[in-house]
């Protein structure tokens, strides 16, 4: 493991603990079941760090992507704004 996994890794587990409020009543039975695999899979927290980090990755991935896309669609729609004919006194073939 290298220092950026490791970073990742606390991170997510640093997200969980402060999203855990002991105020808020956990479902029992979820609970239980989730336990009962846990006993059955015990590297399955391994293996659910590591998805949902891959996720959290592509997530951002793909937030970047759209924040880019977004920002050409508004430069080509200013850019086509810029070129249209401003339509005061210019005339056209039907303006009269």
């Amino acid at each position: 493991m290298n220092t950026e996994e490791q970073t990742l890794i606390d991170g997510l587990f640093g997200r969980i603990k402060q999203a855990e409020d002991p105020a808020q009543p956990r479902d029992a039975q979820a609970q239980a079941r989730i336990d009962e695999h846990v006993r059955q899979q015990p590297a399955a927290p391994y293996y659910m760090t590591q998805a949902i980090l891959v996720q959290e990755a592509a997530l951002k991935r793909l937030d970047e992507q759209n924040k880019q896309l977004e920002a050409e669609l508004k430069q080509a729609r200013a850019q086509l704004e810029a070129s249209r004919p401003s339509g005061n006194g210019g005339g056209g073939f039907l303006s009269s």
